[in-house]
């Protein structure tokens, strides 16, 4: 919960519509693309990609 769950809440919550992006790209970066979301939804920036790809990588889901 510490390590992954909790850190992914707080990242979604940076920005109104996140879930739906940052579960699209975290689908990504373990081999499922999702591709983008439909507007009015915003995808993530390249710094939560960095974020987002640390949790993934320390969860070990890679």
């Amino acid at each position: 919960m510490r390590d992954f769950f909790i850190p992914f809440v707080t990242l979604r919550d940076t920005t109104p519509g996140y879930a739906v992006s940052l579960v699209k790209a975290g689908a990504g970066i373990v081999g499922y693309p999702g591709g983008n979301v439909r507007a009015p939804l915003t995808m993530h920036n390249d710094e939560q990609m960095s974020q987002l790809k640390k949790l993934v990588e320390n969860a070990k889901l890679l």
